[in-house]
């Protein structure tokens, strides 16, 4: 026939698709099936005029998307964090139960909505769902060929890997799952394919439909699969493993699962109580709804994309050589001891993330001078980042002073702005494949004298401009107004190891007048922009400080400063003292 579509009446009509079983009417169910074989399916029964629609596969509409005579459904990621990758998670449907409304195509094939209508909200963060209809024959072929859609198999390869790359989902990171005839598609095709696959209770054989045949695919597909699924193992070589979840208790399914001898097949037994019911009873026991182990498995194929399981390592590094604790490995670097040595092997990796964290025994503290001295088997200056693992960190630059033998000697002095808990070393710092020796890090010289933080400005560059000039004093700085004509200000340029935090510091400035002044200002620049953060009165030889917060995270800084503003001409203010402290509570 070449109808696109026809309209029939049967005999023996219970309005629908059982009207077609073997047992109710043998010649409605060959008919049935010779429709199936030229191409056409069932979808829709009129209840006026008792007819039965059947539209050829080409023309039928589920109400999905289309991609020749494949139908299917994406549903994009119901949780999204930008720190994961996206992941494809392909499901295959099972086998819905005959009841009246299965005359619609879209039920057998499909089901009514979708495959597992809870799973978008159960399934990992960052995963698009891919569902595909099983739209082959009058009930579906397992996602199989048959006479009637020779290139199945291959047009649901191209399909997958069609979304995968539309929606920019790498192929690494696509499950196949399914359950009773889903979990059969779903290990087919990753066997083919090479994708892992969670497959539950996955029917191998369809001899307990031989004798119905509800759903119409009794010689059209063959009703033993176990040899063919073994030879697709043995066809597809591939390390991407295969779950699959059955009972034991349910032997209709488990006796089938003895050949699948193969190292990438992991079968889990879930125990329940099944006495009492029927093969297809227990199937549906452990198919239908949401199966937790089924979604359990399912997650925990998603997630391996982005989790390994790690053995942390025992040995300890010596408290007298090494300033930190040993480090534990990532995937960029390797950390291993080796005699008291500690060795450091940069791997590659595609990983986000470069750097390695080294816990410090004892922090580095603010405003505390450390000289610290390491001795490594190369002559490349060290660099490490000094930070509490919060966004603001102080750089620990070293440079070579001395070759020992085969060892260099390095040597880095700071003064931290901060109290600093944590080292990084970031591995952009280094060749892939490169390995260091480290034979010790620690501090040859701690110096606690307590001094000004005036280090983190530069006042070799203050703009003054024609109104102030500098001159000798005791203090840090002196400066005096020549001109009142005009506001005119002057500022401090904060250190580049300053400017590039993204965090809240408090800077506080002492200043002492040789006049009184009326709400004299403490200023914030970026730029050219300003902004007066602080005012307050100064009383004429009196030291005053005062106390502003610069938000970096939020708004760029360059320099803090003050304005001639209410400042008579001739006079002269000291910078006594100048500090910035890192506000912990607020570093990003």
């Amino acid at each position: 026939m070449t109808k696109i579509e026809f309209f029939e009446k049967f005999e023996d009509d219970v309005k629908s698709v059982q009207t077609f079983s073997r047992h109710n009417n043998f010649d409605n169910y060959t008919k049935a099936k010779n429709y199936a074989r030229q191409g056409y399916t069932l979808d829709g029964y009129n209840e006026e005029t008792g007819e039965y629609r059947f539209v050829k596969l080409e023309n039928l509409e589920l109400g999905l998307e289309k991609e020749g005579r494949l139908h299917y459904a994406i549903t994009p990621p119901n949780y999204w964090e930008p720190v994961y990758e996206l992941k494809l998670l392909v499901m295959f449907p099972y086998f819905y139960q005959l009841k009246d409304s299965a005359t619609s195509a879209r039920e057998r094939y499909f089901g009514n909505g979708s495959i597992f209508p809870n799973l978008k909200n159960s399934v990992s963060r960052n995963t698009y769902i891919l569902e595909i209809a099983d739209s082959n024959l009058m009930s579906g072929s397992f996602f199989m060929n048959t006479p009637t859609y020779p290139d199945y198999i291959s047009d649901v390869q191209k399909l997958i890997e069609k979304v995968y790359t539309d929606l920019g989902v790498e192929r690494e990171r696509v499950v196949l799952c399914g359950s009773s005839r889903g979990g059969t598609a779903a290990l087919i095709h990753a066997l083919i394919g090479g994708y892992p696959a969670v497959c539950n209770e996955p029917l191998l054989s369809i001899a307990y439909e031989y004798n119905n045949d509800f759903f119409l695919v009794r010689d059209d597909i063959p009703f033993d699969l176990t040899d063919y699924v073994r030879s697709l193992f043995e066809q597809n070589p591939s390390d991407k493993p295969i779950t699959l979840l059955s009972s034991s208790n349910n032997a209709m399914t488990w006796s089938t699962y003895h050949g699948l001898d193969n190292p990438r097949l992991k079968l889990i037994d879930i125990r329940m109580n099944l006495d009492g019911l029927a093969g297809n009873q227990k199937h549906q026991k452990l198919t239908v709804r949401d199966n937790p182990y089924f979604y359990a498995n399912m997650n925990k194929a998603l997630e391996s994309f982005n989790a390994t399981y790690v053995t942390v390592k025992s040995e300890q590094l010596s408290q007298e050589n090494f300033v930190f604790s040993m480090p534990m490995s990532t995937p960029h670097f390797d950390f291993n001891k080796e005699k008291e040595a500690l060795v450091i092997a940069c791997l590659p990796s595609e990983t986000q993330g470069t750097d390695a964290g080294f816990v410090l025994r004892e922090p580095f503290l603010e405003q505390v001078t450390y000289e610290i001295e390491v001795s490594v088997d190369t002559n490349q200056a060290l660099k490490f980042e000094l930070n509490n693992q919060l966004g603001a960190s102080e750089t620990l630059a070293f440079e070579v002073v001395a070759q020992v033998g085969n060892s260099y000697i390095q040597k880095a002095k700071i003064r931290p702005f901060a109290n600093w808990f944590f080292l990084t070393l970031s591995s952009n710092d280094f060749e892939v494949g490169q390995k260091l020796i480290m034979n010790h890090f620690k501090i040859v010289e701690k110096d606690e004298t307590q001094q000004s933080s005036s280090e983190n400005f530069d006042f070799e560059r203050p703009v003054t401009g024609a109104a102030w000039e500098v001159v000798p004093s005791d203090s840090l700085i002196s400066y005096l107004l020549k001109d009142d004509s005009a506001n005119h200000r002057l500022h401090f340029e904060l250190s580049e190891s300053i400017k590039k935090q993204k965090s809240q510091f408090e800077v506080s400035l002492s200043v002492k007048s040789s006049a009184d002044v009326t709400d004299f200002g403490l200023l914030r620049f970026n730029g050219v922009s300003v902004k007066r953060s602080t005012q307050q009165n100064l009383i004429a030889g009196e030291v005053v400080t005062m106390t502003m917060v610069i938000n970096l995270a939020a708004l760029p800084a360059t320099a803090i400063g003050i304005s001639s503003y209410n400042v008579p001409i001739g006079t002269q203010i000291d910078i006594v003292d100048v500090s910035i402290r890192l506000l912990e509570g607020y570093a990003r």
